[in-house]
């Protein structure tokens, strides 16, 4: 799975998130031009969630903001423009959807 994403998930996130979660992410950060600071910060209570907390909101936001091809959420959040933070990745068209088994988005 690290092979679709350049900064690499930490042991500790591929421990505690399903596959599918995973998948979920990345077709997220394939599909999505930005997001809104709502949308972004949502998705990282989703992370808390579906970890059985075990990942922490600010470590979603951490996990979001490097996905999004950020060094870090400081780095994210010093872009944030109009409410919506910018999808900087440049490789999402390399990103394998089949790898995941995942048809479509779930909210």
């Amino acid at each position: 799975m690290n092979a679709n994403n350049a900064h690499g998930f930490s042991e500790d996130e591929l421990d505690y998130l399903s596959e599918q979660t995973i998948g979920h992410l990345m077709l997220l950060v394939a599909t999505s031009d930005s997001v809104t600071v709502v949308e972004f910060k949502r998705a990282a209570k989703t992370i808390r969630k579906l970890s059985n907390r075990a990942i922490q909101h600010a470590q979603g936001l951490e996990l979001l903001s490097r996905l999004f091809g950020y060094v870090n959420l400081h780095d994210a959040t010093c872009n944030v423009n109009d409410e919506t933070i910018a999808n900087r990745r440049r490789d999402r068209d390399k990103i394998n959807m089949k790898l995941f088994d995942v048809a479509r988005r779930v909210d």
